[in-house]
This record gives structure tokens, C-alpha cells and sequence, in this order.
């Protein structure tokens, strides 16, 4: 009798599992849960460095670092994204302009 209790209970327990599992799988995603930022992947295309040095212009590499994000679909102007954004570019940093 107790083990047939058990066994009654193991699969009213896996029953019940599996319908969570089939809810869990057939709700659509929201919104805000999806990744806005979602970077595409592109091959061959690598963020632009700046050295710092004189013969080099901020703003060109500031409209190579725009092209780049833009191409990847990343809004890297998003103000939410400010610090990822910024721990991206330290990475593009190089030489005198990394200090």
C-alpha cells in the first residue's frame, strides 16, 4: 500500500513537471526581456584602436567606433548602455591613449 502511494506520487510529481515544462516552453518571450543590444555577428570587422598619438584624429576613430557599432546594431549611444559601452572601448585604447 505505501509503495503504491509512492508510485502514485512520483507521477502526479512528473506530471506535474512536465506540464510546467510544456507552459514554460509555449509562453512567448516579452519584450523586455529580449536583448535590445543584440550585436549581429559580422566577420572580418574589428573595432577600430586609437593610439593617441598626433598624427592620429579622436574624431576619426570616433566615426569608425559610430560605423562599427551602427553595423552591428548595437545602440552604443543608449544611455543605459553607458557601461558597456565604455568597457568596450578601454579595450580599443592602445599606447599613450590607454593612460
Amino acid at each position: 500500500m505505501v509503495l503504491r502511494m509512492l508510485e502514485m506520487m512520483k507521477y502526479q510529481m512528473r506530471t506535474q513537471q512536465q506540464q510546467l515544462i510544456d507552459r514554460l516552453q509555449a509562453r512567448p518571450v516579452a519584450p523586455a526581456l529580449v536583448p535590445h543590444d543584440t550585436i549581429r555577428q559580422l566577420d572580418g570587422t574589428k573595432l577600430p584602436t586609437y593610439l593617441g598619438g598626433i598624427s592620429e584624429s579622436f574624431e576619426l576613430y570616433i566615426a569608425q567606433v559610430a560605423q562599427y557599432f551602427d553595423a552591428r546594431g548595437f545602440a552604443w549611444r543608449d544611455p543605459t548602455l553607458f557601461r558597456r559601452t565604455i568597457a568596450i572601448l578601454v579595450g580599443t585604447l592602445k599606447h599613450a591613449a590607454a593612460q
